[in-house]
C-alpha cells in the first residue's frame, strides 16, 4: 500500500498529551486513509490515488486489516524526512507500508535509487471511530444551515491550517479551504484538496467558550467514548 506526503504529513496533528496516548500515532485504514487527532482538532486524508507510483522494491508491498493500524510518531515522523525532495521525476513523494503486524509497522522510501526502511512497534492502543466522528460533526452542521458564527483557538486553527497546507502541496495562489460552521459551541469542517495527487483533506476544529477556554467534555467524550472512562478505572 502507498502513501503519499500528504497521507503523513498530517501526522503533525496527532497528540502528545501522556493522557491521550490512544492518539499518539497515525492511524491508517484499511482503505489506505489516514488520519491524526488531539482532543481539539481531526484532521484525515483520502486514499493515495491509484496512478500513485513507486519503483519496485524487493521488500513486500502490505496492508492494514480490517481495524487499521496506528503507526507511531517516530516512525512517521522519520519516513517523512526519507522522502524524496525536490525531484522532477519524482513528482509525488510516496511511501510504501512494507511491514504491518501485531508487532511492526513500516515505511520504505526510495531517492535516486537508494531504499530506506523505517519499522517499529505500532501503537496498540485503540483508536477512536473516527469515521463516526466525522459523519456526526458534518450531520449536525448540515441540520443548523449556514448562517452561523463560532469562536475556535487561533493558534490551534493556525496550526491546522499549515499542516493542511503542507499536505494539499499547492504551489500557485490558489489555496483554497472551504469552511462550514456549526453551532456556536459546536466545531467548524474545513475541505481542501491535493490537486497533485486528487487526494480530499478533511478537517475538524472544535468551538471554544467566549472566555477562550476549550469545550473538552463533549469532544472528548465523543471523540474517546469508553476508552477514557475504561482508563480511569484502571
Amino acid at each position: 500500500m502507498l502513501f503519499t506526503k500528504a497521507n503523513l504529513v498530517i501526522h503533525k496533528i496527532a497528540s502528545i498529551d501522556p493522557e491521550y496516548m490512544q492518539l499518539a500515532s497515525l492511524h491508517i485504514d484499511e482503505d489506505g486513509s489516514t488520519v491524526a487527532c488531539n482532543p481539539f482538532v481531526a484532521l484525515t486524508c483520502s486514499p493515495a490515488p491509484d496512478t500513485t507510483h513507486l519503483p519496485e522494491t524487493q521488500l513486500p508491498d502490505v496492508a492494514p486489516g480490517a481495524s487499521g493500524v496506528n503507526a507511531k510518531l517516530d516512525i512517521v515522523e522519520k519516513t517523512c524526512r526519507n522522502l524524496p525532495k525536490g525531484l522532477k521525476s519524482v513528482p509525488v513523494q510516496v511511501a510504501r507500508l512494507t511491514s504491518c503486524d501485531k508487532g511492526r509497522v513500516g515505511f520504505t522510501t526510495l531517492d535516486q535509487g537508494h531504499e530506506q526502511t523505517v519499522s517499529g512497534p505500532p501503537n496498540r492502543e485503540q483508536y477512536p471511530d473516527w469515521r463516526e466522528i466525522f459523519r456526526h460533526e458534518w450531520k449536525r452542521i448540515k441540520a443548523l444551515g449556514a448562517n452561523r458564527s463560532v469562536i475556535v483557538n487561533r493558534k490551534r486553527l493556525i496550526q491546522l491550517l499549515q499542516v493542511m497546507d503542507e499536505a494539499s502541496q499547492d504551489r500557485t495562489d490558489e489555496t483554497l479551504v472551504e469552511i462550514h460552521f456549526g453551532s456556536a459551541d459546536g466545531s467548524v469542517m474545513l475541505q481542501s484538496k491535493n490537486y497533485e495527487t486528487g487526494q480530499d483533506l478533511v478537517a475538524i476544529a472544535n468551538a471554544v467558550t467566549i472566555q477562550g477556554g476549550w469545550r473538552p467534555n463533549v469532544w472528548v467524550r465523543k471523540l474517546l467514548g469508553n476508552i477514557i472512562r475504561k482508563r480511569r478505572k484502571r
